[in-house]
């Protein structure tokens, strides 16, 4: 049997999986061909996790009379972060509007998967890499000193998930925005915001609500509290983020549905 029938007449789920662990391997494999790119992001992202928390450590006196939380907490926040922020990083849209201009896109076309599924997973080894530390950070951190719940585990994988979605989402205005450079801004700008003051900062203002659509500080304050055994939040997933994130994929569907069918293939 011809290999490209054999290959898209498998079943879906597997052929998808296949794809991923591929770019994984191969991009495991460039950290061999640019080691001074991983070092220096090893270097960089352990820097910046220390002056994160140095700064924490100074604040935690009063930060921990408003959150209540312990500096154990704090440290977990701030992985969290972090882990969050890599996920960002390994499923991202990012260079769709630079694609779609110079004419790269065409290639992606070609390819017999998914396209939006195929240049979401565009990662570097260097980003698996790093992602990989702060996940092991996290889980030494939940299992040896909190009390697991299968409602942490359920959120948690929901936030990887639902991170790359919200920004994939705004990624995707290129398909009628011929620079919407500064439309991707302003919702990454918000939630590096919320990385630096927690939603609780914010809990006596009537905009509250807004600031648990912004992903990763939302949900990493979100998972810490959830561990903490705090579930007073569970109703403000139900009631906005799961809402949010449902009306952020009925987005992108109909963005890369009517996107691909305008697009005009050139370069």
């Amino acid at each position: 049997m011809n290999p490209m029938i054999h290959f898209r007449t498998r079943n879906v789920v597997m052929k998808y999986l296949e794809i991923f662990f591929t770019k994984v391997i191969i991009a495991l494999k460039e950290n061999k061909e640019y080691k001074a790119n991983l070092w220096n992001a090893l270097i960089t992202n352990v820097v910046s996790f220390l002056v994160i928390l140095l700064f924490f450590s100074a604040l935690s006196p009063l930060l921990g009379e408003i959150l209540g939380w312990s500096f154990r907490d704090y440290i977990l926040y701030i992985s969290m972060l972090l882990l969050l922020g890599k996920v960002h990083m390994v499923f991202t849209l990012k260079f769709l509007q630079r694609v779609l201009l110079n004419g790269d896109f065409n290639t992606i076309l070609l390819k017999p998967v998914n396209s939006f599924f195929y240049f979401s997973t565009q990662f570097k080894g260097v980003v698996l890499v790093t992602f990989s530390i702060f996940l092991l950070i996290n889980l030494f951190l939940i299992f040896f000193y909190y009390n697991f719940s299968f409602i942490f585990l359920f959120y948690f994988l929901f936030s990887i998930i639902y991170v790359p979605l919200f920004f994939s989402f705004f990624i995707s205005t290129a398909f009628f925005m011929k620079e919407n450079s500064m439309f991707v801004n302003i919702p990454r700008q918000l939630n590096n915001r919320i990385k630096e003051f927690t939603p609780r900062s914010f809990e006596n203002y009537s905009f509250e609500f807004l600031l648990y659509i912004l992903p990763s500080g939302a949900s990493a304050f979100i998972l810490i509290e959830i561990l903490r055994g705090n579930f007073i939040y569970l109703n403000i997933i139900l009631k906005v983020v799961f809402p949010s994130f449902l009306l952020i994929v009925l987005g992108i569907y109909v963005m890369w549905k009517i996107g691909l069918k305008k697009y005009e293939a050139f370069g």
